[in-house]
């Protein structure tokens, strides 16, 4: 179903790029991010032609279910930090607002479009549930679009061993000896202690690396690899000028590294792309909303809800009944804009071990085949915000598929059924395909409540 572009590639500075997945930013003072200088921003000159999805370390399977609600989010984004000069400021950065080669038309054109002729996958580690299918999904919308999937290791990836036995990273072997990164005593005992048994912990993942070569098989993908040598105390003391102090974070020389060895693709794959690239579907589609890290939710909704801001390991936000009325009964309207019926999913806050902090609760969901006509129940579900996937204390974010809703507007209620101190807490819905019946969630603790690997 895919059709031509009328849209012309003649020069690699025609390109468009969508980068989506965890990129950290650099940093110059520890705090404040200059998203501006990441790699995913250093791949064209032309800032309006960068799209990037960020989303923590919470993992493809949010983006695989919602990636065209998330493409149009983004390019909204772009356009309001045009408004607000945030763009204005990156291009002075790189020179272009006074730079006759660049056509004021073309760029304002490239800030609304989602035409995206490069795709990076910005996942690694544990962070890939979800990958396949949104790789599918990219493909299917960009049949010629260049993929390249990102693999980036970190001094945290090193495993620190002593009597054969894991001690912790090379940050906490750092903290042990009382040596900060990047100090002379630091590689001094790396390199001169034969004791010392550093591993690297990202080895040995068949099923990760079974899956990128599934994407990169099925659907032409290109994998880019940040060198490393089989020793990671090589490793360390040859690319210690990549990385920051707080063994997780690029340097401002990584992202450059990094964004030269992503180009090196692009441009051999340049000279095959077409001039004309095709535009293929999202396939069922999707309406997505997430709220979790915003606060912004545009639902239509009960007047007794109010918008949560909590703090489990990030700031965060859910719509709730209040701490006040946390048994109070509340309402949300979602909308299926499409020809057909499709799933309903929600995403709520648990934790665990039992039992949960939340209440219970009954959802049901309404529709009137007409607007002001009698709502009729549809769907009911039973949810239980208790998580036992951990063996720790957790607190985080779960979904499930409540129902199948049809066109048009919907009206989703839920009342507790025990009592509790904390309402239930709302934080993303999504009105997407058969294909699928979990979501994930948009956030930093989304996925993955405590992660070993970062």
């Amino acid at each position: 179903d895919a059709e031509r572009s009328d849209r012309l590639v003649e020069i690699v500075e025609d390109l468009r790029f969508l980068s989506i997945g965890a990129s950290r930013a650099v940093t110059s003072d520890g705090t404040s991010s200059e998203w501006y200088n990441s790699y995913p921003y250093l791949l064209s000159p032309d800032p309006s032609k960068i799209t990037h999805l960020a989303d923590g370390v919470s993992g493809p399977r949010y983006p695989s279910v919602c990636i065209q609600s998330l493409v149009a989010e983004a390019i909204q984004h772009k356009v309001v930090e045009k408004e607000h000069d945030m763009i204005h400021a990156t291009d002075n950065l790189h020179g272009i607002i006074d730079n006759p080669a660049v056509d004021a038309e073309d760029r304002n054109e490239a800030l609304t479009s989602d035409e995206y002729d490069v795709i990076i996958l910005n996942y690694f580690m544990q962070a890939w549930d979800g990958l396949y299918d949104l790789a599918k999904r990219l493909r299917n919308r960009y049949p010629d679009a260049i993929i390249v999937m990102v693999r980036v290791w970190k001094p945290a990836h090193i495993s620190w061993y002593k009597d054969n036995l894991r001690m912790g990273n090379l940050r906490d072997w750092s903290k042990w000896q009382d040596v900060g990164f990047d100090t002379i005593d630091f590689f001094t005992e790396i390199s001169k202690n034969p004791n010392l048994d550093l591993r690297w912990q990202m080895i040995g993942n068949q099923g990760r690396d079974d899956l990128v070569a599934s994407i990169i098989k099925d659907f032409g993908a290109h994998l880019y690899k940040l060198p490393y040598h089989e020793d990671p105390k090589v490793s360390i003391i040859e690319s210690r000028h990549l990385f920051s102090q707080d063994f997780t974070r690029l340097s401002t020389e990584g992202h450059h590294v990094i964004s030269l060895g992503i180009l090196g693709i692009v441009y051999r794959q340049f000279n095959s792309y077409p001039r004309h690239p095709r535009i293929g579907t999202w396939g069922d589609g999707d309406v997505c909303h997430s709220w979790y890290m915003s606060g912004d939710c545009p639902l239509e909704r009960s007047p007794n809800l109010v918008m949560e801001k909590f703090k489990s390991i990030a700031t965060q936000y859910a719509l709730s009944t209040g701490m006040d009325n946390p048994s109070d009964t509340g309402w949300i309207v979602v909308e299926n804009p499409f020809e057909t019926e499709r799933n309903f999913i929600l995403s709520y806050m648990v934790s665990g071990p039992p039992p949960s902090i939340y209440p219970e609760v009954v959802i049901r969901i309404y529709h009137a085949e007409e607007e002001g006509g009698e709502e009729i129940e549809i769907a009911t579900e039973h949810i239980d915000p208790t998580t036992m996937d951990y063996n720790a204390e957790v607190h985080t974010v779960a979904t499930t598929k409540v129902g199948r809703i049809p066109p048009g507007k919907s009206r989703v209620y839920w009342a507790a059924k025990t009592n509790r101190r904390r309402p239930f807490r709302i934080v993303a819905t999504q009105v997407v395909g058969d294909g699928f019946v979990t979501g994930g969630i948009l956030g930093p603790s989304a996925d993955y409540s405590h992660m070993s690997l970062y």
